[in-house]
């Protein structure tokens, strides 16, 4: 059995979730798609909601569930982490949104669970982090995500652009499609 894993990152505001959203939201996708359900101990923000983008724990419900979590991280005073499925399907690409400190601990505690595992990091023309952020130390964290992934990490350029924005998420989408069938083989489409 081989499972596979596709890593997104990149700078707050990148568009990373949108893009991921798209991909799995297509019909016409080659590949089956799932992104992992990630949890969170920060409040919720007026444009969310329950289990969209993140499941919202308290601080005791994240405990409960920590040692099972992977890709462990913090922003703040704020926890997040990422539940496996039960049981993971060789035919689909699990994808994960990760910052830096959960490719850390991906990478030292969870990387024998997946035995292809790929990396994209979403660069913008449009970057809007959120406060508190750092943009300068994200970038920083993604060359270093990028070094030590080596060639199994690739950068994608998301130029977003509202007036052509459904144009310009295909363009995108279509290269990560590429870099997929490159990484994966395109003999591995879970879609028939």
């Amino acid at each position: 059995m081989s499972y596979k894993l596709l890593l997104v990152a990149g700078v707050s505001g990148s568009g990373k979730d949108y893009l991921v959203d798209s991909m799995i939201a297509r019909d016409d996708s080659p590949y089956l798609l799932m992104k992992l359900k990630q949890v969170t101990t920060r409040p919720m923000r007026d444009y969310e909601s329950q289990n969209h983008p993140y499941k919202f724990l308290t601080n005791e419900e994240y405990n409960q569930l920590e040692p099972d979590l992977i890709a462990k991280t913090h922003i703040g005073e704020n926890q997040y982490g990422t539940l496996l499925p039960d049981e993971l399907d060789e035919d689909i690409v699990y994808i994960l949104i990760v910052n830096f400190l959960g490719f850390q601990d991906l990478y030292m505690n969870s990387y024998s669970k997946f035995d292809e595992i790929m990396g994209i990091i979403v660069t913008s023309n449009h970057e809007d982090p959120r406060e508190g952020r750092d943009l300068q130390k994200e970038k920083s964290d993604l060359r270093l995500m990028k070094i030590i992934m080596e060639d199994k990490c690739e950068m994608v350029e998301n130029n977003y652009d509202e007036e052509h924005a459904e144009e310009t998420t295909e363009q995108t989408i279509q290269t990560i499609y590429n870099l997929l069938d490159k990484h994966f083989g395109s003999d591995t489409h879970g879609k028939s």
